[in-house]
């Protein structure tokens, strides 16, 4: 099954856990200007997250 487009947020940093092949990536939340990141976890695991947001304002104008 292939993985459904995670928008672009301003917020959002993925870190790369495992480089290729089969490049792994874990995403934290940045918002609104955290010291400390929120860990979300893998893009599947960040994706209800991410798409639950309630700040729309964050993702990115080429995204809409």
């Amino acid at each position: 099954m292939p993985e459904r487009h995670l928008r672009r947020c301003t917020f959002r940093r993925l870190v790369a856990v495992r480089k290729q092949p089969g490049a792994v990536y874990e995403a934290e939340c940045l918002y609104p200007d955290r010291s400390v990141p929120i860990p979300l976890g893998d893009l599947e695991a960040a994706r209800p997250i991410c798409e639950s947001c309630a700040a729309r304002h964050i993702f990115r104008p080429d995204e809409d």
